[in-house]
């Protein structure tokens, strides 16, 4: 029986991941109490599970929910590939996958419980509800359409799979000058594995609606420069002083001076998470900033990463997940990508770039 299968106990960790669409009516009153989500998680066969909650008094009906799970140690991943709406339950078969599941609230304001599942316990009657779901995916504080990241005639300009070594016609490395650092491709992977900062940058200009992706991962082994830190990235960047974007070093501080958007993704020894916007004169705005695990990086895992760019919107995805969003009221029209890092090893594969054309 599959239920033997299973361990004697599964703990489930639930937090509520909420996106309200719209306020509550003032004519709608409620009367409130302090029971929290009242979360219950039922087993309705060997191998589905059933997980509820409670909208609270101030949210609307229509507030809409995302379901992830974390096994282990392991990534988190969003089970509901689209944000739940108007319900409150989710049922899914993943149970022997999927030990520990979560869902987050709005990915900043995170409140959990623990809930102890036996394998052992006894299967419930529930009815069997269809599933309807928004249109609208999570994004972080501001709300996106489908359209708003989606490139309606695409065409891939490039993409590189780095079967051969590094072509620096496209590639331009700018390394800080510290041993034991490198820039090379290894069995179709870019790699990073540098003592101090580095940038790659993409030699061609990005304008008008397009999007680049790429998979990435941050190795911690036995190396060197192995440290979970710093999957970052430029894009959009330009000097205003220099036509010619490529004379640093690859210290931080150099690019100070450039107008860009740059994401820091467990910058800080994997303390922190953060956009920013350089302003081409020494200012680098914070837009975000992310200090959860959830958002920091997990050692060895390969991150699948997406950036849009789109009618003056800019966002950040990983693995299908918007981290950032920004509609930029100046937005920065042309510019180039760069890989960056600081004091780690990286690989990273299936590079591509795409426009709407």
């Amino acid at each position: 029986m599959k239920t033997k299968q299973l361990a004697k106990n599964k703990i489930f960790l639930f937090s509520i991941a909420i996106m309200v669409f719209c306020s509550l009516p003032a004519r709608d009153k409620r009367h409130i109490q302090n029971y929290g989500r009242s979360i219950v998680v039922e087993r309705l066969s060997s191998d589905l599970s059933f997980k509820s909650w409670q909208l609270t008094g101030t949210e609307s009906e229509n507030t809409a929910f995302n379901v992830y799970c974390q096994p282990g140690s392991l990534p988190v991943v969003k089970i509901a590939s689209e944000p739940i709406i108007p319900m409150s339950y989710f049922v899914d078969n993943k149970v022997n996958k999927y030990p520990v599941l979560a869902v987050l609230k709005m990915r900043k304001n995170i409140s959990g419980q623990l809930f102890a599942l036996s394998a052992d316990s006894p299967l419930q009657q529930n009815l069997s509800v269809p599933l309807q779901i928004s249109a609208q995916p999570e994004t972080s504080g501001t709300m996106l359409s489908l359209s708003d990241t989606t490139l309606t005639n695409q065409r891939c300009v490039y993409s590189d799979e780095f079967k051969t070594p590094l072509d620096s016609n496209i590639w331009i490395p700018e390394i800080a000058p510290l041993p034991d650092s490198y820039v090379y491709t290894q069995n179709q992977k870019l790699v990073l594995d540098t003592k101090g900062g580095v940038t790659v940058w993409y030699n061609k200009p990005l304008s008008g609606n397009f999007s680049i992706e790429f998979d990435r991962r941050v190795i911690v082994g036995n190396g060197k420069n192995d440290r979970l830190s710093d999957l970052n990235c430029f894009w959009m960047a330009s000097d205003l002083r220099n036509p010619n974007l490529f004379t640093r070093n690859g210290v931080l501080e150099k690019y100070d001076s450039l107008q860009l958007y740059y994401v820091g993704m467990g910058g800080n020894s994997n303390s922190t998470t953060r956009f920013r916007k350089y302003e081409g004169n020494g200012e680098r705005t914070l837009l975000k900033e992310y200090k959860d695990a959830l958002h920091l990086l997990i050692p060895n895992h390969t991150y699948h990463i997406k950036i849009v760019v789109k009618k003056g919107i800019t966002s950040f995805w990983v693995d299908g997940v918007c981290y950032f969003t920004y509609n930029d009221p100046s937005p920065l029209r042309q510019g180039y990508f760069g890989f960056r890092s600081t004091w780690s090893h990286q690989e990273i594969s299936r590079f591509s770039y795409t426009t709407d054309q």
